[in-house]
């Protein structure tokens, strides 16, 4: 789905964090409709296309340019071709929704992007999205730790963005916003709506090595414009508050030049 520009503030920033990159990126726009397994690599910064998970390889389709998951407990894994670091940070960005709504709180309503070390369940580092009948956005662990927000995932689709905070030797943090809709950016410029940055009780989270990502759902759903990146640019999203001096400094050199 197509993203409202942020024209020439975005041409600023983008100028300004030229040392940024989008590291993977798949927005189904290139694949024929029917079984998202098996349709061969498109997007970018992958090591393959997309391998089913649990459910029958039907489960999992793309329409439209977007993916639709359908089944009580269905997913799909695609590897990056570069696993995650020890010290680094990651932005993500994607869209999802249940559909239709009203099933709130009735079936096994855990559905979003998870990050995983293989495709084992053990694996699991976090899922973005509904746990597991909380009917909201939020931040679960495999741990059973929940961080979550009050926006709905039934009444629209949305766009959410993470933050995935990889501190070498220490404990890695899970920053979450999310979107009014699917089209326009979301703002990342205040603080985040949910935070996490334990596994469980006593354990904190430990993202490095990640390789994989899954879209897994356990209701009818539909999922489009993931991104991964080095900056909140990369992923779309409305420049982090560390950007906000380098917006202001870029914008400041265009009036000097024009007035020039």
């Amino acid at each position: 789905m197509f993203k409202t520009s942020l024209l020439a503030a975005v041409g600023v920033l983008a100028s300004a964090q030229a040392f940024g990159g989008v590291i993977a990126s798949d927005d189904f726009n290139s694949y024929s409709d029917g079984n998202l397994v098996g349709q061969g690599v498109a997007g970018s910064g992958w090591a393959g296309g997309w391998i089913n998970g649990p459910g029958g390889v039907g489960d999992k389709t793309v329409a439209g340019g977007a993916v639709q998951i359908v089944g009580s407990n269905s997913g799909a894994f695609r590897e990056l071709a570069t696993p995650f670091g020890t010290s680094q940070t990651i932005w993500i960005s994607f869209d999802f929704h249940f559909t239709p709504p009203g099933n709130a709180g009735t079936v096994n309503t855990f559905g979003g992007l998870s990050l995983f070390v293989g495709t084992a369940g053990s694996g699991e580092k976090t899922l973005l999205g509904d746990a597991f009948k909380k009917d909201v956005w939020g931040i679960s662990s495999p741990g059973g730790l929940f961080e979550n927000t009050s926006v709905s995932v039934f009444d629209a689709a949305r766009t959410a963005v993470a933050r995935i905070t990889i501190n070498d030797g220490s404990a890695d943090v899970v920053d979450l916003w999310v979107g009014d809709n699917d089209t326009d950016p979301v703002d990342v410029s205040g603080g985040p709506l949910a935070s996490l940055d334990q596994k469980n009780g006593s354990t904190p989270y430990d993202f490095a090595g990640v390789d994989h990502i899954r879209l897994g759902s356990g209701a009818a759903s539909q999922f489009d414009n993931i991104i991964l990146g080095d900056t909140a640019a990369d992923v779309g999203a409305v420049p982090e508050p560390g950007s906000l001096a380098l917006l202001g400094l870029g914008g400041l050199a265009l009036i000097r030049r024009r007035r020039g």
